[in-house]
């Protein structure tokens, strides 16, 4: 169809689609020839209508420093998943669907989203934040140096044979070398902790666009090696699948895609890890048709749904309609989507700082 093939367009070009046109186009507001809007919920801000050719984008996105094989794969791709997505749209409930595509086709939704990215920086970003809290305690961090290197010679007695080893490619330092540099350690670290406070500042000003860069590489190079990993479509293809048509409820389409329901605590989540055992998937395919996978052939009541779409949200959702409804899901986006909570990262450095403080107080 039209909406696809300028979907294509763009993909191979500069702008790179992250959530495909040709999935968006099922939550359309309203059509104007090949074009397609839809309403966009972002959290916090002003609700607005746009074309789908602004929505889900990102400037070379597949891209790095021009290569440009993850797009041209992902390209190629969706003429198939584009065709899929339009068969399962006109399919009836309960049809026997092929659950081997679709399980590549899942598995590629997974993996492709910004939605991997951001999290892992945000996470990542409040991790740091979090610890660079702890060096700028000048007093508390100079304790912690203090009993870990200096109550313990041998802690930096190794560090500094183990470097040396390495830049003079030898087994054989010289002690007496290593009782000088280890001098001049102790010497200098009351200075550089009076410069701590600079230190830190730098880092932190340094730090957000290095993870960027790093999470952009990373995630390119696992999608170089594959856009539907095969451990993810293995586990994917024994799910039973259905297609359900809702009557009076709305769905709206998030930024992550899918929506899967596992066993543990987090019940709802954009994407799973290795020990998950998945009970459900979910993708919306349009504003009244879903997508379900079910681990036991059962599919219950899915009323849930665009509560934790908007959970599993990182970002946006998008809509066909603007309604009180959705303003209300608007607060909620964000509450499931990242790969570590703000509260499970504040814990897991409150555990070592605490663990740090006791050090320094020699407990």
């Amino acid at each position: 169809n039209a909406d696809f093939l300028l979907g294509i367009k763009y993909m191979s070009g500069k702008r790179h689609h992250f959530v495909p046109r040709f999935l968006q186009a099922g939550f359309a507001s309203h059509t104007n020839g090949s074009e397609t809007f839809t309403w966009v919920y972002r959290k916090d801000l002003k609700i607005f209508n746009t074309n789908t050719i602004n929505i889900g984008i990102e400037g070379q996105f597949y891209s790095l420093n021009g290569d440009t094989q993850v797009d041209d794969n992902i390209t190629v791709a969706e003429v198939r998943h584009s065709a899929l997505v339009e068969e399962l749209r006109n399919a009836r409930d309960d049809s026997v669907l092929n659950n081997k595509a679709i399980a590549e086709l899942l598995a590629h939704f997974e993996v492709r989203t910004r939605y991997l990215r951001q999290s892992f920086c945000c996470s990542v970003n409040v991790l740091i934040e979090e610890s660079l809290r702890f060096v700028e305690d000048k007093h508390a961090f100079e304790r912690y140096v203090q009993n870990r290197i200096f109550n313990d010679p041998n802690t930096l007695q190794n560090a500094i044979t183990n470097e040396l080893k390495l830049r003079y490619l030898s087994d054989s330092v010289p002690e007496e070398f290593i009782n000088i540099i280890q001098s001049l350690i102790e010497q200098s670290l009351p200075n550089i902790f009076d410069y701590l406070p600079v230190i830190v500042e730098q880092f932190r000003i340094a730090v957000p666009e290095i993870i960027k860069s790093s999470a952009k590489s990373g995630h390119l190079k696992g999608l170089q090696q594959t856009i539907a990993p095969p451990l993810k479509t293995d586990i994917y293809e024994r799910l039973v699948y259905r297609i359900i048509h809702t009557q009076d409820m709305v769905v709206p389409l998030g930024d992550s895609m899918l929506v899967f329901q596992v066993e543990g605590d987090r019940t709802f989540k954009p994407f799973t890890e290795k020990d998950d055992h998945v009970q459900a998937v979910y993708l919306p395919l349009s504003s009244s048709c879903i997508l379900v996978g079910s681990a036991n052939d059962t599919f219950s009541d899915i009323s849930f749904l665009p509560t934790v779409i908007a959970q599993c949200s990182l970002e946006y959702f998008i809509s066909a309609t603007n309604s009180a409804e959705n303003s209300i899901l608007q607060s909620r986006i964000g509450e499931f989507a990242y790969i570590l909570s703000q509260d499970q990262i504040k814990a897991l450095v409150d555990g070592v700082t605490s663990e740090a403080i006791k050090l320094s107080n020699g407990l």
